[in-house]
């Protein structure tokens, strides 16, 4: 859907509901493509008071994610700490429009430094990913996942490879087709090449939060709350992955080798958090997998298309997405390293120097 026609769904249901929105506070509007956007997300007011919006065509809001929501939210007390919903004031769903508005939760980060965590903070965090992962196994739903895990990576590669060809600049095309085709090199390893995959293949495809970051989580009164919760099918553990994913977006001006030595600080807070040991193994192996699929998301979409923190809804900052870019080619470059650690050969050497070019 184009600017100008979400635009024009926005008006109408924020007049509909009596929605005024924040002077102060931005909107923004998640895209699927250029000039293609999802829905509209703008914090405000209705008589009810504080709410956050979301609005969109038909679909934009799905129905049946408020009913996982929804069972959620019954079953999330018996488990502390865990992600609490906020309540949702009013929905609607037409065959030109949806939109739901729910309660607005104000309140501070998990982590105060959002590039920077202690030890405690870091098992905090995971004691939250586990216990609302049992939640979720708690969730009765009716709904199953059509596809596996070696899917969901393809798909999602794919994907971003597929945005990425937008990308503009002679030498920006160069990058990307250097880590076109690492994504592919790598797939080929993990499922055809190894046993990586028969570890792993298996994985099962669960329902959980689609962005589960500290960008995304508001503590308040000791409490955890997703504001904006939107539940879909991911493999087990991508929660955590896209959290490490979500700290590193925002880490472009610390040293590399801090940062790397933080990626197996968060990996070793998770898996002393697990309470299975069967579970903990295999998440340890898991873990570089799913998180190599959020660096090639970061380095193909993220950084050129100035993705928040790396800009404006109008420009990105060149300064940071260069910095950041740097950072992540060096995430990639270790996870190279640690994946072939899971077996006994060494099959990227070539792509790890070509990536030693672009650090240079």
């Amino acid at each position: 859907m184009t600017k100008s026609e979400l635009e024009k769904i926005y008006r109408k249901v924020a007049e509909e509901i009596g929605f005024k929105k924040d002077p102060v506070r931005e909107g923004w509007m998640p895209k699927l493509g250029p000039n293609d956007y999802r829905c509209k997300i703008v914090h405000g007011f209705t008589k009810k008071g504080p709410v956050t919006l979301t609005v969109g065509p038909k679909g934009a809001v799905g129905m049946e994610a408020l009913k996982l929501a929804g069972d959620y939210a019954l079953v999330e007390k018996k488990t502390q700490p865990c992600i609490t919903l906020p309540q949702v004031w009013d929905l609607g769903n037409y065959s030109d429009r949806s939109w739901v508005a729910r309660e607005r939760v104000e309140g501070s980060r998990p982590l105060f430094f959002c590039d920077y965590s202690m030890w405690a903070e870091k098992r905090k965090v995971a004691e939250l990913y586990w216990n609302t992962v049992k939640i979720f196994s708690d969730v009765k739903s009716e709904k199953r996942a059509v596809d596996g895990f070696e899917y969901f990576i393809r798909e999602r590669l794919d994907r971003w490879i597929e945005i990425g060809r937008d990308s503009r600049g002679r030498k920006n095309e160069q990058k990307q087709k250097i880590f076109r085709n690492v994504a592919d090199e790598v797939f080929s390893f993990v499922f055809y090449e190894t046993d990586i995959g028969k570890r792993i293949a298996y994985l099962e495809m669960e329902l959980f939060f689609r962005n589960f970051g500290n960008t995304d989580i508001v503590l308040q009164d000791d409490k955890f709350y997703m504001p904006s919760p939107n539940i879909a099918f991911f493999p087990q553990f991508y929660g955590a992955a896209y959290f490490v994913w979500n700290v590193l977006m925002y880490s472009y001006d610390r040293r590399h080798l801090d940062i790397l030595v933080d990626v197996e600080h968060w990996r070793r807070a998770f898996m002393e958090k697990c309470r299975n040991e069967k579970t903990r193994e295999v998440f340890g192996k898991a873990f570089y997998v799913l998180l190599l699929e959020r660096v090639f998301g970061a380095l193909l979409v993220d950084i050129p298309r100035g993705r928040s923190p790396l800009g404006t809804r109008h420009e990105r900052d060149e300064v940071k997405a260069g910095k950041s870019e740097e950072m992540f080619v060096a995430v990639l470059k270790y996870l190279l390293e640690k994946l072939p650690t899971l077996v006994e050969n060494k099959p990227f050497e070539e792509n790890i120097k070509k990536l030693d070019k672009l650090l240079t």
